[in-house]
């Protein structure tokens, strides 16, 4: 809700929502908070962390998506193409799902790897689920979406910054397949 006159009201309520759900209840998050024009990855918001920060018990399942800036572009013209269907009957989206993720591994992690500045974890947290939807877009889909963004830089820091981090051409493929599709 970017520059929205009720964004903090509607983010509180969204928020407050998404807390009193029942366990199992999925919900869908997009990170950038926008429609990306480029299609590249944009730098997540740390607000959205928020959603999860509550509840270590809640698994995060990452989703790199592609080609939907081709099915609904910017602008007037855009839209026209979307709601007429010529958009989506040219082009097709793709979604690659990843392996859930446990938000207390995920904090652990920031905890392990951060410099202990507890005003930049939720950002870290985020940036760190990011990386796994980077990871699919390099490993399955086109690295077109990840390569050159802020999440191809954030890798590159990671792997300096630790062994646990593998550059994204090291890692084997089989690693972030799902069991159904292995």
């Amino acid at each position: 809700m970017v520059n929205h006159p009720r964004q903090n009201e509607i983010n509180r309520s969204a928020l407050r929502t998404a807390r009193n759900l029942d366990n199992g209840t999925l919900i869908v998050l997009t990170p950038e908070a926008t429609r990306i024009k480029s299609g590249k990855m944009e730098k997540a918001r740390k607000e959205t962390a928020s959603f999860w920060h509550s509840n270590n018990q809640i698994h995060l399942f990452p989703i790199a998506v592609e080609g939907t800036e081709k099915q609904w572009p910017s602008g007037t013209l855009g839209t026209l193409k979307y709601w007429t269907g010529i958009g989506p009957i040219f082009s097709k989206a793709r979604f690659i799902f990843g392996e859930p993720i446990r938000v207390d591994k995920l904090k652990s992690l920031v905890v392990a790897c951060n410099d202990g500045d507890r005003h930049n974890n939720k950002q870290f947290e985020v940036d760190l689920a990011m990386r796994q939807i980077a990871i699919l877009h390099h490993t399955y889909g086109n690295p077109f979406y990840a390569k050159g963004s802020y999440y191809d830089s954030f890798m590159e820091n990671l792997s300096k910054l630790s062994w646990l981090f593998l550059k994204p051409e090291k890692i084997n493929k089989n690693q972030h397949v799902s069991k159904a599709e292995r």
